[in-house]
Order: structure tokens, then C-alpha cells, then sequence
């Protein structure tokens, strides 16, 4: 049997353990073993070529979690007598991603996604509980971002794992009805987030915002821009909270310009998994609307937006994007679209008989939800095309009738 040896002059920094080559060491053996057959028959083997290569990862780290990729060859000698491994430092360097909100639709789903890719990052996943579909794929740090020591946490945990690049998505899609226990999470657990991104060195921190952030109004243009003020109405606490998120986070980026600092403003994100208000609104068979008012809508189906997400996390951009799916129409094209009735009610008499129901169960006024049925609030996503490259693959229509039809099928069952 030939020898294996390794050429030390060719590694580029720390050596990679060789364990994690074992398949290419394998298929070198096997054809060493064919080259000396092939000399007892008396076949010319003469010359050095390689007979395996492949990328792996540097496993050195705890836990065998890859950092790096190096790129492996076997080659045999004119002899036939020595296979050597040269083994070179590719110039790909994995991402390291920490997520925060693990357990959020964003959060799993995004997870799943890039660990599913072609080359796949490593993962650390931040929140109360890890998603039992990730349970295995993931390294898991548990976070109140409640808690006072919440960045201090974060920091740490973001230095140990080297984590590069940090997705804040914990926000709520469906908010509680205790507006106080979501404005600690959202807006101080924001504050807990960007603090430990600037202390652990982190180069690029990318944040799940939305368009509510403009607010609905009369007076908006055809179409926002991400320059647009942020007017969203006190009645509305979610958007009301993103919108001092999203403030807080231009204060931060002019601070810290080291770092990459990328906001994404969706509008209405629907398909056939994600759940938020909108979502549940939409999916009854009768929807509520407000009478005297048909709006242009904009609806991003949720495939889209794990795209975008991921097209802003492979990004240096430092930038606010809008994110939305083309050719907007009239609410009451879609309703017709879906076969579905509309309730239209006066919205003066509804925001008064409706003002403790709504309270009650979501934590706004009327107001909060439906003026975004009023009036205008479309967004302008030339910017994510230019700089992302982000075009969505599905119109308002197919990502409307992605839900229509999703649900229409699980009536079925």
C-alpha cells in the first residue's frame, strides 16, 4: 500500500483536523490500491495526478462546528509509491449568524433555509425555547430580552460563537394584548440587541421592521421611500413600537458606522404558513371593511421575504428596504378574487361599539388596525432591487391567492 502524507508547507494558518476528510481519504486508498494493480499488470502509472478533492470544514472548534473551509487534494506521486494531501485555505469563509427570535416565523424559517443552502453557515439561535425542528441543527443559547442583563448575555454569547452576522428578529407577528410586556420586548429588548452587537464586534446587524412604520394617511404619496417620515399612529402600539425601533437604529448606525446596519420594511407578509394579524383577518370567509374606502394593497408572500432576508444577511449594505410584491390592487379585486363577502361597516360607529372588543383582544383601538384599510400606506422597493438585487418571484395577486387557496384546501380535510 502507498503512503499518505501530508505537505505541511502548503497549509495556510491553523491546520484543519483531517478527520473531517475521512470520505476523500477513503477514495484515495481506493485508488492506490487500483494503481498498484494496475503496475502488477504492468500498466504504466507514471505521472502525479490528483485522484480526490473536495472542500471541508475546519471542525477544530468545541462541539465540531465548522468556521472554515479549506480546500483538499490527493495526489500521487510519478512513482506511485506516496499520495500526498495538500490542503489550502479557501478564501470562503463560513458566516456565522446569530439569531435572535429563534422561535419566530422569520427566525425558524430563515434558520432552515440557510442551513439548507448550498453553503451553509453556522447557526445560533437566541430565545426562550429552540423550535423542536431545530433542535439538533443548531447551536441554542436561551435570552429574555427582558431581562436587565439581557445584553450583557447576548455579548458574550455573540464573542464565544464569532458570530459575524446578527438577525434581530424577535418581534411579535400577532401582538398581545399586554402592550407594556410587548414594548419591553420589542423597543428595550432592541436596545439589549444593538448594545451587545457594538460591544462583541459584530459587522453586520440586519432588523425585521415593517412598513406600518409610515403609517396609513391621506396625505401619503402613491408611493413611500424609505426617507418617508415615520408617522405611525399612537393607536397602533406594534407599529407605533417598530417605528421607535427603527429611530433608535438610525441613532445607532451613525454612531457605529463600522457597522452594517440593514433594516427591511415588509408590508403585509401572507402565504400559507405565517400567522399575523392581517393573516387572520384576511382568512375569514367574511372580512371587515370599512365603508366609503376600497385601498390599493400590497401583499409580499412569505417565500419572498425569507429571500429578501437572506439576500440583506450575504450583504455589506447600511440601508432601510422596502419589501413588497408588485402590482398592487383595489381590496375589494381581491376579495372578489378569493369569492369572499365584505362586511362594510361606517368606521365612525365601528370605532366606537368596537373600541373595548378590540382592546381586549389585541391591544388597539380600531384605529390601530383598520386605517390601514383607509387609506394609502403602498412602499417604493426600487432601493431593494438596486442594491439587493431583490425582485419578488410572486405578485400581490398569487401571494393573495397563495393564502386563499391554502385555506380553502384545509376546509377540506
Amino acid at each position: 500500500m502507498a503512503a499518505i502524507v501530508a505537505e505541511p508547507e502548503l497549509l495556510v494558518g491553523r491546520q484543519p483536523r483531517l478527520e473531517g476528510t475521512a470520505a476523500v481519504l477513503d477514495g484515495a486508498e481506493r485508488a492506490i490500491d487500483r494503481i498498484e494493480a494496475r503496475r502488477a499488470l504492468g500498466v504504466s502509472t507514471r505521472g502525479r495526478f490528483v485522484i480526490a478533492k473536495a472542500a471541508v470544514a475546519d471542525e477544530q472548534r468545541a462541539g465540531g462546528v465548522a468556521h472554515g473551509v479549506f480546500d483538499v487534494s490527493i495526489s500521487i506521486d510519478s512513482a506511485g509509491s506516496e499520495a500526498h494531501i495538500s490542503v489550502v485555505s479557501s478564501s470562503r469563509e463560513r458566516l456565522r449568524v446569530g439569531i435572535t427570535g429563534l422561535d419566530s416565523f422569520v427566525g425558524l424559517h430563515l434558520a432552515e433555509r440557510l442551513l439548507d443552502s448550498a453553503e451553509p453557515p453556522e447557526v445560533v439561535g437566541f430565545d426562550l425555547r429552540v423550535p423542536r425542528r431545530l433542535e439538533d441543527r443548531v447551536r441554542f443559547h436561551r435570552i429574555d430580552l427582558t431581562d436587565p442583563g439581557a445584553d450583557a448575555a447576548l455579548a458574550e454569547a455573540f464573542e464565544k460563537e464569532r458570530c459575524d452576522t446578527v438577525l434581530h428578529a424577535a418581534f411579535f407577528a400577532v401582538r398581545p394584548s399586554d402592550s407594556a410586556y410587548a414594548h419591553e420586548v420589542e423597543v428595550i429588548g432592541s436596545l439589549h440587541v444593538m448594545n451587545a452587537v457594538a460591544a462583541a464586534g459584530v459587522r453586520r446587524l440586519v432588523v425585521m421592521s415593517s412598513a406600518e412604520v409610515y403609517g396609513p394617511s391621506p396625505t401619503n404619496p402613491g408611493y413611500l421611500r424609505e426617507s418617508h417620515p415615520l408617522r405611525a399612529r399612537a393607536e397602533s402600539h406594534g407599529a407605533s413600537d417598530r417605528a421607535e425601533v427603527d429611530r433608535l437604529l438610525g441613532l445607532f448606525a451613525a454612531r457605529h458606522p463600522r457597522i452594517a446596519v440593514t433594516v427591511l420594511r415588509p408590508c403585509w407578509v401572507v402565504g400559507p404558513t405565517i400567522k399575523t394579524r392581517a393573516v387572520r383577518h384576511f382568512e375569514e370567509a367574511s372580512v371587515t371593511t370599512l365603508m366609503g374606502y376600497d385601498p390599493l394593497v400590497q401583499f409580499l408572500h412569505e417565500a419572498d421575504l425569507l429571500r429578501a432576508v437572506e439576500l440583506a444577511l450575504r450583504s455589506d449594505h447600511s440601508a432601510v428596504y422596502n419589501l413588497a410584491g408588485s402590482e398592487p390592487l383595489p381590496l375589494s379585486t381581491l376579495l372578489r378574487l378569493a369569492n369572499k363577502s365584505r362586511r362594510a361597516l361606517p368606521h365612525p360607529l365601528f370605532y366606537r361599539l368596537g373600541h373595548l372588543p378590540e382592546l381586549w383582544s389585541a391591544g388597539d383601538p380600531p384605529a390601530g388596525f383598520y386605517d390601514y384599510l383607509r387609506f394609502s400606506w403602498l412602499v417604493d422597493t426600487t432601493r431593494a432591487t438596486e442594491d439587493l438585487g431583490f425582485v419578488p418571484e410572486y405578485t400581490t395577486k398569487e401571494a393573495w391567492l397563495s393564502l386563499v387557496v391554502d385555506r380553502r384546501m384545509r376546509s377540506y380535510r
